[in-house]
Parts: structure tokens; C-alpha cells; sequence
């Protein structure tokens, strides 16, 4: 064809159906396009140039790959069609580098033309003429910077500015535990979020946490189902179920499978298996699919969030976002419409997004030139969003009816409803290897990961190893069968020390036999927590225990028992941290309960002689006296070892004052004190505050601190050998240095104290040089 005359600029992409290509829809073609070397489509491309791709529902790929950057490509055109419910990914070379995605919608029209050896898409021209502001720097801020006291200047062109005190919350985190369920029929086998690990990178970049975890369960196909009533189904549950309802979905599904891990990994043996009102305080949630098979057929469970777990239809997309929603306390219409639509930058609660894999933000308005506003009702007239530019819709939250629009396969949340997510997450504790007490929790007035004790002060004894999970139900009246269920088999947990035969004789327990850890054994409850039904069970052991078989046994009777499968050796179970794929650590030995403690032998005498005797040294708490006189240190001595419950002794020769102890525990440095007695190891770092020492806390002395030669500090230390440092907000410094190494320093004593908002370095040189 030629044409000529007065028309608008030729746009290179044809309209669709793109004339002249080449069909690709059987199910079998569709499945070729998934090779990431294109060899299929490049075979197809060879025939006229051109080929039109389309899906529908029973023919349909998660994955296409356009064919990598070639000069010899120029021209020819791949135009795709998602007429699927399922969204699929278009991925390209580009000249960055990184491989881009396109999300194909159902209803979608995304035609590619190569240019150049470049795959040119039909959505990226429109998209190339804006941009998200100007002016910008850009610059990676490490994530060890971001905590609750930093502050960012910025210096340009003799300017300098600061950013003093931004909002910063804890380092909050989520765990997800997957696991796709078949209840009295097989799974469906169609779990996205377990085979796809890079939809784990695309939820994490749409929640506030620091640490997304997603951990994979095997599939598991239960052939008969005991409720905690004690009825058993077997080949069908003879009611009726749907998406929403179904005693197998309610009961078994979600109560004893999903909060069944969520409980077993906080250490919570037992509970009630009618309710679910005991959860753990963790941000741990069990995501499942499951399918059942009821009196009116195989029923798919899903649509479904709350309560540390979510029932999924499908992974992928907004359900997914909507249901993890419900898990964070949120309801629909979070703030009501003004807060449930995207906004324009100019506007309060407007933002973008940001996809680390392409390096590049992402909009909060539909990629396709619709002109449409957005707008919501709620209880009243509704409430509208003008399209960006008169072009673009801008999206809902995913608690209001939002769905993806650009590469993230999951829905953008709005800048309000983000917030209350990140509200959530602060009121939870995180597993935590560094504390004491194996958990940590935000402080909301320090704005600090403190250490938080299990309410049963239970700590586990492993973290993030693989596990097998045991759940089932115990009948402590022995009047319903009680069950074990099929072992549960995960690749990610956290295991906890069992209880020993001396804490499971008064009621029922739970035995797990190993190959190499012995038997573990589990206190269950002696009684029902609901009437008329059984308690359920949950526990973890560590997978490489080698756990074979199960026994629950009240009173001593054993009431059942089950062998346990070991894990499939053709299933590779994945963890991901950040959408990384990550590796479990080694698991630590199985020690077993310690035996009673041997009482220790009596306290010999306090020994008077000089030779125990401490300098400058307050020794021990729990004062028996007010200070009694004394004429000498071997007077106080031979006054504690006179009094039958003294330990220690302090005396102060300018007093002539004895100082009784009866708890030799602690201590602190004090110019003109003796001590003695028997009394625990000293500790030669006095408590605060420092006593007798020189304080620095002037801002013009702060800031010689910084001198890396430490010279002045050199000087203060020469007058008394004891330096106390102070910060404060409006009195600080980022960083102080310590004197170099020197022999002549021996004894001396720098004390620091942090008063100020801002965090402080303290640096010193070690024996090793660094």
C-alpha cells in the first residue's frame, strides 16, 4: 500500500489482530514460548515476520520470552492477546541489561516491534514522555543506615541541608509459610508463589518490612480427615461446600493445618481444636490452597484472609495482597474513598512504587490510555480520581478493589494504608538469633528492637531449619478417637527443646520417635479446652531427626499413633529471604534435659588475708548495715566473717565506715574503698555513672573527640585516669576515637553515655590492627 496527505505521526505498532501473523494459541505452542532462548518463536518468526500470540482459559502460560537482541530481527513483530483470567509476563532484553516484564492482563493488547536489534513495545512510547520529577539526586542509602535517629544532609553547590529526624520504624518482619493442601482429593497442584520465587521480590517491594521470609511446605493429600468431634471422612465430606464454607476448609484447612504451623514455630503444643482464638505474636502467616471433595463435588477453597493465615484461590495478583491484608487488621475501604484511591503527586497520600529488578519506579496509574476516572462510593455520592494527564486511571488499594497494573505482579497499597500495615508490623515480635531470649519487639518510645520474652518463657532452640511439623488431635477424656495426622514436611522453622518424661506424667503427651535424636516427648494438656471436643496438637522437630513415628498417650494409655513419612526425595523445598533464595543453617545438636541440679557445697569462710583483697573497689549488693565504724579493713573483715549471712565487705579508710554484704553478686570502681570476702568474679568495667571521673560533654570538647590522634582526650585521661563522655541532642558527634594502643595507659577508664536521638561511633584499635 501507499498513502499519502495530512495525517497524524504513523505509529509503528499495528493495530490489533495484527494482520498477516502467524497463530500461536494451542496449549502445547503456548508452552514453547516459555523458553527463554525463543528458539520456538524464532522458528515462527522465520516463516512472515510476524506472530500473534493469545491466551484464553485452558490456554494460557505464566511465562513468554520475546528472542534476545538481534540486528538480523529488525522488523519483525510478536503481538500478544490476554483473553486468559490468569495474567501472564512478556520478558525482553533491553539495552540496560536487566530482562523487563510486561504484565498481560485479561483483555490486553502489548504488540512488540523490533528496532535496532531492541524489542520496542507498544506501551513504552506514551510512558517515555513523563517523567517523576526533576532535580532529583539519587544516591543508595545501606540498610544498616536506616534506623530511628538518622538523619540525611545534603550538600550542593556551597548549600548544605538536613533532614533531621525522619520517621523511621522498626525492623519489622513477615514469614510466610505455603503449603498446598488436597482434602480427601489431590492438591491442585497450581500453587504460582511455589514455583514462581520472583512473585516473593514483588510482595516484599510492596510491603514495610525489612525481612519478607517465604518458606515451602510439601504438597499434602489427606485420603481421610478426623474433625475434632471425632467424626471421620472418608472419600467425601458429606456435606455441601463452597468457596467460602466447608467443615474440611474450616476445620482442618485453616484451624489445624495453617495455625497449626503458626503455633508449633512460637512453641505452643496444644489447643482448642474448635477455635482459633490462640495465635502467636509473630508476623507469621500460613498461606494455603486447598481443594476438597464434598457431597456436591470437588470445591476450591480461597478468598479467604485473617487471624495468621490466608485460603487462596490464586497467589498471583490482588487476592493474595487483599487477603495478606486482612492478616494486618485492615477491613475494606481502609479510611473510606479519599484514602482507597491514588492520588496525584500534588495531592497528600500519593506515591510511587519502586521494582529493584529494573531499578526504575512504578506508577500508581494503569499503563493503558483509558481516560476513565477512578472512583469510589461509600455511603454516599462517590468520590473521583480525574485520569493522570486525561490518560491514565489511577489504581485502588488492594482492600478496595485494586489489581496490578505494571511489572508487580501484586497490588500497590496507598500511602495511608501502607501506614496501618506498618502499624501492625511494630506490634509484633520477630525471631531473633542475636537475643537472649530468642525473640526481639520494637519499643515504641525508643524506637529500639529490645529483647521480648515468650510468654511461656520458651526460646527456640533452632532457627530456620527444615522441619517436620506434627499435628492432630488428643481427646483427654478418651471418650473421641484422637488422630495423627500425616506428617507435615517444611522447609524452614524453628524448633524447640521438648519437655522431658518429668513434665508430661500428670496429663497426656505426645511422643515423636527419630533415627537420631531419640524420642522427643510433648506435654499436652490433661483436660479439654472446649467441651465436647478434642484439643489439637502441633509441634516441630528438626527434619534431620529423622521423625518415624508419632504416639499421643494419656495416663499412660496410648489413645493413637502413626508411622511418619519421611520427606519426599523428588520434592526440592525452597526458602527465599527478599525473594533470595536462602540456605538453612546447620542444626544443633539434641542435648538432653539436663538432670537435677546438684546443690552446691556450703560457702567456706570469708578469707581476711590481704591477698583477696580489692582496691578502689566496691564489692557486692544487698547492704546488711548503714556502715558501721571500723578501725581498719582487717576490722570490717572479721565483722562479715563474724555475721552469719555477710559475703562481702566494703570499708572506707577516710571513714573508718564497714559496709556489710549478704549478696557478693556485681560491683563498681570507687577511688578510696577496700573490699574482700567471697564474693563473684569482678567485673573491671564500673557501672554507671562512672565515679571520680572528668566529664566531656561541652559540644567544642565533643567535637575534639573526632581526632583519630585522640590528643585531647589524651590530656583529660592524664588528670584523673577516668573520662566520662555525655551526648545529648544539640551536644553530639557522629564519631569518637580512643587513644592508640600504649602500655602507659594501663588502668585508665573512658565511660560513654548516649543521650542524644542520633546514634555515635566509638572507635578503637584492637591487637589485630583494624
Amino acid at each position: 500500500r501507499i498513502s499519502g496527505g495530512c495525517f497524524s505521526e504513523v505509529s509503528p505498532f499495528p493495530a490489533y489482530p495484527l494482520p498477516d501473523g502467524v497463530d500461536v494459541y494451542h496449549q502445547s505452542d503456548l508452552e514453547q514460548l516459555a523458553d527463554e532462548a525463543a528458539v520456538y518463536l524464532l522458528g515462527r518468526l522465520a516463516e512472515t515476520g510476524r506472530v500473534r500470540v493469545t491466551t484464553a482459559d485452558g490456554r494460557w502460560a505464566r511465562n513468554f520470552y520475546l528472542p534476545p537482541a538481534d540486528a538480523a530481527l529488525e522488523g519483525k513483530i510478536v503481538q500478544f492477546y490476554g483473553g486468559a483470567t490468569y495474567s501472564s509476563n512478556v520478558y525482553r532484553a533491553t539495552a540496560e541489561g536487566p530482562t523487563r516484564n510486561d504484565v498481560l492482563n485479561n483483555g490486553d493488547v502489548v504488540t512488540y516491534v523490533n528496532v535496532g536489534g531492541e524489542w520496542r513495545s507498544s506501551r513504552d512510547g506514551p510512558h517515555n514522555a513523563y517523567v517523576y520529577g526533576h532535580g532529583f539526586w539519587t544516591a543508595r542509602v545501606g540498610a544498616v543506615f536506616v534506623q530511628p535517629g538518622m538523619a540525611l544532609e545534603f550538600a550542593h553547590d556551597g548549600k548544605v541541608g538536613v533532614l533531621s529526624r525522619p520517621y523511621v520504624g522498626g525492623a519489622s518482619e513477615l514469614l510466610l509459610h505455603t503449603i498446598d493442601l488436597g482434602l480427601l482429593t489431590p492438591p491442585r497442584d497450581a500453587f504460582e508463589i511455589q514455583k514462581d520465587l520472583s512473585a516473593h521480590r514483588e510482595y516484599f517491594e510492596t510491603v514495610p518490612v525489612a525481612k519478607l521470609t517465604v518458606t515451602q511446605y510439601e504438597p499434602l493429600h489427606l485420603t481421610e480427615v478426623m474433625m475434632p468431634w471425632g467424626e471421620l471422612y472418608t472419600g467425601f465430606e458429606p456435606t455441601e461446600g463452597d468457596v467460602y464454607t466447608g467443615n474440611m476448609r474450616e476445620y482442618t484447612a485453616k484451624r489445624l493445618v495453617a495455625l497449626g504451623i503458626d503455633l508449633a514455630n512460637f512453641g505452643v503444643h496444644d489447643s482448642s481444636g474448635m477455635t482459633e482464638s490462640l495465635i502467636s505474636p509473630v508476623a507469621a502467616i500460613s498461606v494455603h490452597m486447598a481443594v476438597g471433595a464434598y457431597q456436591n463435588g470437588v470445591i476450591v477453597h480461597g478468598l479467604s484472609g485473617g487471624r495468621n493465615k490466608a485460603t487462596l484461590v490464586t497467589s498471583l495478583g490482588n487476592e493474595f495482597s487483599h487477603e495478606l491484608g486482612h492478616n494486618y487488621g485492615l477491613g475494606h475501604w481502609v479510611g473510606g474513598a479519599a484514602r482507597s484511591i491514588h492520588r496525584p503527586a500534588d495531592e497528600p497520600g500519593s506515591t510511587w512504587g519502586w521494582d529493584t529488578r529494573y531499578n526504575q519506579f512504578v506508577p500508581n496509574f494503569a499503563p493503558a490510555d483509558s481516560g476513565k476516572e477512578q472512583c469510589l462510593s461509600e455511603n454516599g455520592p462517590p468520590e473521583c480520581v480525574p485520569a493522570w494527564d486525561g490518560k491514565y486511571e489511577y489504581g485502588r488499594d488492594s482492600m478496595a478493589g485494586g489489581e496490578p497494573m505494571w511489572s508487580n505482579r501484586y497490588t500497590m497499597y496507598t500511602p495511608h494504608v501502607s501506614r496501618k500495615i506498618q502499624d501492625y508490623f511494630e506490634g509484633k515480635a520477630v525471631f531473633s538469633t542475636s537475643s537472649r531470649t530468642g525473640f526481639r519487639k520494637m519499643d515504641a518510645a525508643t524506637k529500639r528492637m529490645d529483647e521480648w520474652a515468650h510468654p511461656e518463657g520458651k526460646a527456640p532452640r533452632a532457627h530456620g531449619v527444615p522441619v517436620t511439623t506434627i499435628v492432630g488431635y488428643c481427646d483427654p477424656e478418651g471418650e473421641l478417637a484422637s488422630y495423627v495426622f500425616p506428617a507435615l514436611h517444611g522447609s524452614f522453622g524453628f524448633v524447640y527443646a521438648s519437655d522431658g518424661a518429668s513434665a508430661t506424667t500428670s496429663g497426656c503427651e505426645l511422643l515423636v520417635e527419630t533415627t537420631s535424636a531419640g524420642t522427643h516427648r510433648f506435654a499436652l494438656r490433661g483436660a479439654r479446652v472446649t467441651s465436647g471436643a478434642m484439643n489439637k496438637f502441633h509441634v516441630n522437630v528438626a527434619r534431620a531427626d529423622g521423625a518415624h513415628t508419632a504416639t499421643v498417650r494419656c495416663g499412660g494409655a496410648v489413645q493413637a499413633a502413626r508411622g511418619l513419612l519421611a520427606p519426599h526425595a523428588d520434592v526440592t523445598l525452597q526458602t527465599t529471604v527478599n525473594g533470595e533464595v536462602w540456605s538453612s543453617p546447620p542444626m544443633p545438636p539434641t542435648v538432653p534435659p539436663a538432670p537435677p541440679p546438684t546443690p552446691p557445697p556450703p560457702s567456706p569462710p570469708c578469707d581476711c588475708s590481704e591477698s583477696e583483697r580489692l582496691l578502689e573497689w566496691v564489692a557486692g549488693t544487698g547492704s546488711l548495715n548503714d556502715g558501721q565504724l571500723a578501725g581498719s579493713a582487717d576490722d570490717c573483715c572479721a565483722m562479715c566473717t563474724e555475721h552469719g549471712e555477710c559475703v562481702a565487705w566494703t570499708y572506707s579508710p577516710g571513714e573508718g565506715r564497714c559496709w556489710l554484704k549478704d549478696n557478693g553478686d556485681g560491683g563498681y570502681s570507687k577511688l578510696g574503698r577496700i573490699s574482700g570476702g567471697c564474693f563473684s568474679e569482678v567485673s573491671p568495667f564500673p557501672a554507671y555513672p562512672l565515679p571520680d571521673g572528668v566529664d566531656v560533654y561541652h559540644q567544642s570538647d565533643l567535637e575534639q573527640l573526632a581526632d583519630e590522634a585522640a590528643v585531647y582526650l589524651l590530656g583529660r585521661l592524664a588528670e584523673t585516669g577516668r573520662v566520662r563522655v555525655t551526648t545529648a541532642d544539640g551536644r553530639w558527634a557522629r564519631n569518637f576515637y580512643l587513644p592508640p594502643a600504649d602500655a602507659a595507659l594501663e588502668g585508665k577508664i573512658v565511660q560513654f553515655y548516649d543521650g542524644a536521638t542520633y546514634s555515635s561511633n566509638v572507635f578503637r584499635a584492637t591487637a589485630e590492627g583494624p
